[in-house]
């Protein structure tokens, strides 16, 4: 009887251990398991004899968490990394994105003035005898075909509209602005359009601008390339320059895909236009004062570089009223600076004096002043 009784006794025992054992959880750290994640690829194979544990199927939620897709309309503005500018005005004169170089070019000619895998900008060039002027301009979006359209001879058409790329704005007849994006700075392309012709300032983040080749130079590298990535030679020297800029002006000549009205494929270096030239005059544009009533001289400019072209543009066309033309008045242009946050060497040439202004990691950088 007592042999009867430690035998049920331990089996008693034995099947109480095995009900505690099946209750203890499977996890002895207590660490929460979470579902094994395949979105970065297949899961590695396990060492674990897969018999011993049983498969658990676990549904993914179907509702996206809201830092996974976030608003459009409250999305962070982009701060940049570099930036750089250009100026194109008439005479025409070429303020590129190196700001230690510039040029003229005084022909007529189609050419893009900034081309990059986001939009480009193509201009028209014609002779008015002792100089050159833009006389269209065109922008364009390319992954939407929106556009901004400038003609001295028949206005703006404007079809830029909601794809948030770009947004338009116009604060005057003559003043035309396209916003690039929502950086910091605002990346930009202004537009100005006057009897005298269309000037145009661009300024930016490498956001917009990284990759632009064309008339304004190279973004990326400084200088300018041609279009076979041949660096264009300049030296500095304006005669010299400006014999080198008719190359480069054939180089970026539009061959296809014009956006302005009545394209031509001829690129001629003279300003001389009329009867057995290249190019007809406009001779009552060309008599006309650029900016009727300017009481501005040259020695207002405070950018060296601007005050020189303004002196330049009056000794060709007997017009002092250059002094006034909107590219002297509000001048762009991006700033070079070292690391100090000094004015960089290309600045002292041109007579800038640079507030501060650091760019972290690099020996010097484009930023705007």
């Amino acid at each position: 009887m007592k042999l009867l009784f430690a035998t049920l006794l331990a089996a008693s025992t034995l099947a109480i251990g095995d009900a505690q054992e099946t209750d203890k959880p499977r996890n002895p750290d207590k660490k929460t398991i979470n579902p094994i994640d395949n979105s970065h690829g297949p899961t590695p194979p396990s060492t674990t004899n897969s018999s011993l544990i049983p498969t658990v199927t676990v549904s993914p939620s179907t509702k996206p968490s809201a830092s996974q897709h976030p608003s459009v309309s409250s999305s962070p503005t982009t701060k940049c990394v570099s930036t750089g500018s250009c100026t194109i005005n008439p005479d025409p004169h070429f303020n590129i994105w190196d700001p230690s170089a510039w040029y003229d070019f005084q022909g007529g000619c189609d050419m893009h003035a900034i081309d990059n895998d986001i939009f480009e900008v193509q201009i028209r060039t014609r002779p008015r005898t002792w100089y050159s002027t833009i006389t269209q301009l065109a922008f364009q979006i390319k992954a939407t075909g929106e556009m901004f359209y400038a003609n001295i001879d028949s206005g703006i058409t404007n079809t830029i509209g909601n794809s948030g790329l770009a947004t338009y704005s116009s604060t005057s007849g003559n003043s035309h602005k396209i916003t690039l994006g929502d950086t910091d700075p605002v990346s930009y392309i202004q537009v100005y359009v006057t009897t005298g012709g269309i000037s145009m300032n661009a300024f930016g983040c490498n956001n917009y601008f990284g990759g632009s080749e064309g008339m304004c130079g190279s973004f990326d590298t400084g200088g300018a390339l041609y279009k076979d990535g041949t660096v264009v030679p300049f030296t500095g020297n304006y005669a010299a320059d400006k014999i080198t800029a008719t190359s480069l002006a054939e180089s970026w000549k539009i061959t296809s895909g014009s956006l302005l009205i009545n394209p031509s494929l001829v690129c001629d270096p003279s300003s001389s236009c009329g009867p057995g030239e290249t190019f007809l005059c406009d001779d009552d544009r060309r008599r006309l004062q650029l900016n009727p009533g300017c009481t501005r001289a040259c020695d207002d400019i405070a950018v060296q570089q601007f005050k020189d072209q303004c002196e330049k543009d009056i000794q060709v066309t007997g017009d002092p009223t250059w002094a006034c033309a909107p590219a002297y008045i509000d001048p762009v242009i991006a700033v070079d600076r070292d690391v100090t946050g000094k004015a960089g060497k290309a600045d002292k040439e041109r007579g800038i004096t640079a507030k501060a202004g650091k760019k972290k990691g690099t020996k010097s950088g484009k930023i705007f002043g």
